[in-house]
């Protein structure tokens, strides 16, 4: 490899790969710590801004914001859980996915509804595979009194997301014992229904 070739080279690999991934603003080791932190048992939300507050280029790390915005909604922030969403939006389907259905869930804790349902119904048709967008939109829905629609979610994920239903992470929120879903499995009209969905919802209740 000559020296124009070598240069060339090292300038794809320090600028232009990362760019494309779209997830490498700060060293990855602060920011896969900083999520550890957060999704601990007991987590220290102070610590997670701190340590987040104290890095270079955090900007241009849409993870980094990503993990900054859970942590303020966490704390009961959610309009600051929107702004940095705001900055977050990254290049990765995946990536957007997940930022607009934390946004539905912020817009939930402001009571925004609409634009709730609106951010998880962008989350699913921008990337269907994920869980976040059904358990957010559905969780919005119910929020406005919408029982039939936010259980037609889980019916439409068999459609656009065939092994959905047994993601465990949708199954951990669907199957919780708080938040909207538990208020939709305790409705009559759909505790059956959701049964048929969830073959292990039964289990799941004989363990609470």
């Amino acid at each position: 490899m000559n020296l124009k070739a070598a240069v060339k080279r090292a300038y794809v690999d320090r600028y232009v790969k990362p760019q494309q991934a779209g997830m490498f603003g700060i060293d990855p080791a602060v920011r896969t710590h900083a999520r550890e932190v957060l999704n601990s048992r007991n987590p220290d939300y102070e610590a997670v801004l701190t340590e987040l507050g104290q890095t270079d280029h955090i900007d241009t790390d849409p993870g980094a914001l990503r993990t900054l915005a859970s942590t303020r909604l966490l704390m009961g922030q959610p309009k600051a859980s929107i702004d940095l969403l705001e900055q977050a939006e990254g290049v990765l389907d995946e990536e957007r996915a997940i930022n607009y259905a934390t946004r539905a869930m912020s817009y939930i804790d402001l009571r925004e509804l609409d634009t709730a349902v609106e951010f998880g119904r962008r989350a699913i048709a921008v990337y269907p595979q994920n869980h976040m967008g059904y358990v957010n939109l559905g969780a919005a829905l119910i929020e406005q009194g919408n029982l039939d629609a936010a259980f037609q979610v889980m019916v439409d994920l068999q459609t656009t997301w065939p092994d959905g239903l047994k993601d465990p992470k949708l199954q951990e929120r669907i199957l919780g014992n708080d938040g909207q879903w538990a208020h939709l499995r305790a409705h009559p009209s759909y505790s059956d229904r959701l049964r048929r969905l969830f073959p292990n919802l039964d289990s799941s209740e004989d363990q609470s």
